[in-house]
């Protein structure tokens, strides 16, 4: 068979993606995950006395304890079948990264299980954001010893 003969054979069995759809579900759900960080937020602030950039790390350690706590319990799997990308956002889509990684090596150990198998998704992430790091922070000291100032 022709591969163009195929592609239009294959094109007329796919299933539509309800894009539009899809697209409002995503910025729906990262908006209330949004939400939840910005009370958290004002939480720490306002009830807990604490200073503002305290209170962001309470919101964002929120969001890593839900969301870690969502995919333990088979959850967030769920949820993000029907919110799509708007709940991988950088800091709970990293917490179901590792803790469903950790929970398939749970059975293997401590260390032999748990311990390696955590960052196997998201390794690659860690690797490249240290490096990306190290690049910049290399540049950013560079400039500074030679008197210039990238900031200003």
């Amino acid at each position: 068979m022709e591969e163009e003969k195929y592609q239009k054979i294959v094109s007329m069995h796919r299933p539509k993606v309800p894009t539009l759809r899809n697209t409002f579900l995503s910025f729906l759900s990262g908006g209330l995950i949004g939400t939840f960080c910005e009370g958290m937020n004002e939480l720490a602030i306002h009830v807990f006395q604490f200073e503002k950039e305290d209170a962001s790390f309470f919101a964002t350690m929120m969001v890593v304890l839900v969301a870690s706590s969502l995919t333990f319990f088979g959850v967030y799997n769920n949820i993000s079948q029907k919110c799509g990308a708007g709940l991988f956002l950088p800091t709970s889509g990293f917490a179901n990264s590792l803790t469903s990684s950790a929970m398939e090596g749970r059975s293997e150990g401590l260390i032999g299980g748990i311990g390696s198998m955590m960052y196997s998704l998201a390794g690659s992430v860690l690797t490249y954001g240290y490096f990306i790091a190290f690049y910049f922070a290399t540049i950013y000291f560079l400039l500074n010893l030679w008197g210039i100032n990238p900031w200003h």
